[in-house]
């Protein structure tokens, strides 16, 4: 745990550089993976220390947390991209760990997962999620031109639709003026219709009052001529009967006076002529 990094060959640093996203992701993939908590072997075999001592320089800087020249050069071969805090996160905690328990609490990767990894990241091509991708440009010029031709015929589409829905609604908005013209005229003809039928109306009004006036002063004259004929005709009834009670009366005493005077000549009511007795 003790050895010091010596960085990355050339052939490294290209791997790095052309898989940055790929190096990322596989940091931070399946890769890592937490070992779990153990207690610390009492002894160790002599084989173990053998195979540790034997082990590459690389791999030994795989399994022990990376110090900061490490780091450093990581991020120059990464263009200057910062490590996952993962690697800082382990580091911080080493430092505050307890030494007997180093090996148990540390992020390690094994050797036989990095190289199947490594080995699949050189045989699967970067995948790139683009539409153009193995077309021509001559393809790639004709399906712009394909694209740019129906983006005209939907645009073409799309203003006359636009002048269509115009001209519809320029067509409805004179319908509604002239709607409106035709309302305002039949309310103006009909304003002076009315304005005419009033005046008119004020001057039957008028007339009918003068013509009740005279009515009521005819009527009354009519009712007082009435009672003045009534009246003539009861008192040239009661003249009439007057007369006749006054000539039946004079004839009585007139045929009365003749009876006494032919009485006294001897002449009888027959016309017989009567010798007085004396």
């Amino acid at each position: 745990m003790s050895g010091k990094f010596n960085g990355f060959t050339q052939d490294d640093i290209n791997k790095i550089a052309n898989r940055t996203n790929k190096a990322k992701n596989f940091l931070n993939g399946p890769g890592i993976r937490r070992v779990p908590d153990k207690k610390p072997p009492s002894t160790k075999t002599e084989s173990n220390d053998a195979t540790k001592k034997s082990a590459p320089a690389k791999d030994c800087a795989l399994d022990k947390p990376m110090t900061e020249e490490s780091m450093t050069s990581l991020q120059e071969a990464v263009h200057f991209r910062p490590l996952p805090a993962v690697r800082r996160q382990s580091k911080s905690k080493e430092e505050h760990s307890d030494p007997e328990n180093t090996d148990e609490s540390i992020l390690h990767i094994s050797r036989s997962e990095n190289e199947s990894n490594a080995k699949n990241l050189e045989k699967k091509p970067v995948m790139v999620n683009s539409p153009f991708k193995g077309i021509s440009l001559k393809d790639f010029e004709s399906q712009r031109k394909l694209i740019e031709e129906q983006n005209k015929q939907k645009k073409a589409m799309l203003y006359k639709a636009i002048e269509q829905y115009s001209e519809k609604t320029a067509m409805e908005v004179k319908k509604i003026q002239e709607i409106k013209s035709e309302l305002s005229k039949l309310d103006s003809d009909l304003a002076a219709d009315v304005a005419i039928l009033r005046k008119q109306i004020e001057l039957a009004s008028l007339q009918y009052s003068h013509v009740q006036k005279q009515y009521q002063q005819i009527e009354s004259q009519f009712l007082k001529a009435k009672l003045d004929l009534h009246n003539a005709f009861e008192k040239k009834e009661m003249l009439t009967e007057h007369l006749c009670a006054i000539i039946a009366h004079n004839e009585d005493r007139k045929a009365k006076k003749l009876t006494e005077l032919m009485e006294k000549v001897g002449i009888s009511p027959t016309g017989e002529y009567v010798i007085p007795e004396d």
